[in-house]
């Protein structure tokens, strides 16, 4: 399938909003392109964290789920439709199914369309020349990965297809036969005019607190180890920079069984946590008058 450049899709895009929307795929089954309860919306403060002696193992281990949903939503490298993925699709070839999926489901009825889905179904709701919501249902893609849920694309401006806009996706699910299920809650916000794309991927942690993770530039694996950098605001107390040190997952659910990530809030403070194959964790704080132990 031939992928089309996004300042032309875009246009064609909004040109044919106006026209009769039709589905594709094959049917699809009730038990899929369901969102659940509502997207995880992250609600928190995103002012400088001031680590201390009550936050600074709160923050860390927090910080620790948050490489993992990091490393799921960097995009790099693209992925184009109708290309085999090694491992899970990643965000910027989502975007494309998207709007690759508008531009599709936007055709005048009766008009020759490759389908999106080779099984499964994609349709959309509320449209208009600024917002579509797109809806998959079981829609398998590049070959053999499978999405369920719903994004929804808004324009910066419906009459200028290079002023940008903005993908939200809603308890987005991906499933891949290599990597199993994840799920994407990430609001993707693309400039236009070649500006690029801030990814912002938004998660519930095991405190109940929900998170964010931005800026990313995470690489590597859950065996071999992540590494990288990333903002990452905690729901309670914070934003801190992350710097990420062979980082690995396996042995304790979604905290890391390995590596390190350091930690710079406000006001001079930072912090370090160890995470352990026990999956205790160790590290310390700096209030900027010295390190202290956790």
């Amino acid at each position: 399938m031939q992928l089309f450049n996004v300042a032309s899709l875009l246009k064609v895009f909004l040109l044919s909003l106006t026209l009769t929307l039709i589905g594709c795929g094959g049917g699809g089954s009730s038990g899929g392109g369901e969102t659940g309860d509502g997207p995880t919306t992250f609600s928190g403060s995103t002012a400088p964290a001031d680590i201390n002696a009550d936050n600074a193992q709160e923050i860390g281990e927090a910080a620790g789920e948050s490489v993992e949903k990091a490393s799921a939503s960097t995009g790099l490298p693209s992925a184009p439709i109708g290309v085999r993925v090694s491992g899970p699709v990643k965000i910027d070839a989502l975007n494309d199914i998207i709007l690759e999926t508008g531009q599709q489901l936007s055709m005048p009825t009766g008009a020759e369309v490759e389908g999106v889905c080779s099984s499964g179904s994609a349709s959309t709701s509320g449209a208009s020349t600024s917002r579509i919501e797109v809806n998959y249902n079981d829609c398998v893609v590049s070959g053999s990965v499978t999405i369920d849920g719903s994004a929804v694309i808004e324009f910066n401006d419906a009459n200028d297809p290079n002023a940008g806009f903005t993908i939200t996706y809603n308890d987005f699910t991906v499933t891949d036969p290599e990597s199993g299920t994840q799920t994407i809650n990430a609001v993707v916000v693309c400039s236009g005019g070649g500006g690029g794309c801030t990814i912002n991927s938004d998660f519930v942690g095991e405190d109940g607190v929900t998170h964010r993770v931005s800026d990313a530039s995470i690489t590597g694996d859950e065996i071999s180890g992540y590494n990288g950098t990333a903002t990452f605001f905690h729901g309670t107390h914070g934003s801190v920079s992350i710097t990420v040190s062979n980082v690995t997952y396996g042995s304790c659910g979604s905290l890391p069984d390995g590596g390190t990530i350091s930690f710079d809030g406000g006001n001079g403070t930072s912090g370090t946590i160890n995470f352990n194959g026990d999956c205790s964790v160790t590290g310390t704080f700096s209030d900027g008058s010295g390190s202290v132990s956790f």
